[in-house]
């Protein structure tokens, strides 16, 4: 199985760093379920990222209600 994102981003040492940095222990079957989960949104960010924008255009308004 692939762990990268791409060439710069290891998703086991994210997984690893952000567990040592939040003081939690994830079992390997959870830990599977995060790599899934990351792989998963990074796949999303990729597709809003790809969508061709025009330079004019702003980001839509927050709703207030």
């Amino acid at each position: 199985m692939n762990n990268k994102l791409d060439d710069k981003f290891d998703i086991d040492a994210f997984i690893s760093s952000s567990c040592a940095l939040l003081d939690i222990r994830l079992t390997e079957e959870s830990k599977s379920i995060v790599r899934m989960n990351l792989e998963v949104a990074a796949k999303m960010a990729a597709t809003v990222g790809a969508f061709p924008m025009d330079e004019r255009e702003e980001p839509a308004p927050v709703f207030k209600p």
